[in-house]
């Protein structure tokens, strides 16, 4: 199996080098309170990154060798209240780029810890509010 003890308390560890987080936990639905209007605030200080959508599957067997496919979703959650149109003053533009700059960050410390990583999507999508979520989409094919 590739996800296991271990390769989350490396991960964990790169990911918590990343100074400018305020959080970082395994997505169990943190966000669903505040999403559903049952409480009046995210359960966590932004930005947040969240591991989420961990998925592990076999991908080939033979006698000697199994392949499985690691894939698993960063949920970057930022707070970006001031942005609300290009000609919004060049702080409030440079906030949002920093978010960008942060998903960087991420991508680039989970290649460090494991090279053969394959970046399969980026998205973002809009919470509530000010809060927005970027996508950071990982797979790996390792043989066990």
């Amino acid at each position: 199996m590739i996800w296991n003890k271990d390769l989350r308390k490396r991960l964990f560890a790169a990911l918590s080098s990343i100074r400018e987080l305020r959080y970082l936990s395994i997505d169990f639905g943190q966000s669903d309170a505040f999403l559903n209007e049952e409480v009046p605030h995210p359960p966590f200080r932004c930005p947040a990154l969240l591991v989420s959508d961990i998925r592990e599957e076999l991908e080939s067997s033979d006698k000697e060798l199994d392949r499985y496919r690691l894939t698993f979703t960063l949920k970057l959650i930022v707070d970006d209240a001031r942005f609300a149109t290009q000609g919004a003053p060049d702080a409030h533009i440079e906030a949002y780029d920093d978010s960008l700059l942060l998903s960087d960050a991420v991508t680039e410390r989970v290649h460090a810890l494991i090279p053969e990583i394959v970046l399969l999507a980026r998205n973002e999508a809009q919470l509530k509010d000010s809060l927005r979520q970027l996508n950071i989409t990982f797979t790996l094919v390792r043989r066990v």
